[in-house]
């Protein structure tokens, strides 16, 4: 039975969303990291954008409650 993936929570207001091209290594990573911690690709990406960017408030991928 495969696990339900899991996904950023929802927020008042919603979130928009945040096109973008990348490398084929940036993409692989990204799947990656999805795959192991079963999330979705842009839970990874919103998460690694907020560390790099220093906003504390963005839930994190590999924490889980």
């Amino acid at each position: 039975m495969l696990k339900k993936i899991r996904r950023q929570r929802p927020i008042k207001g919603g979130r928009i969303p945040l096109p973008s091209c990348v490398l084929d290594e940036i993409y692989s990573k990204v799947r990656q990291l999805a795959r192991e911690y079963n999330c979705s690709r842009s839970f990874v990406i919103a998460t690694i954008l907020a560390e790099g960017l220093g906003i504390k408030k963005q839930e994190k991928y590999y924490v889980n409650d």
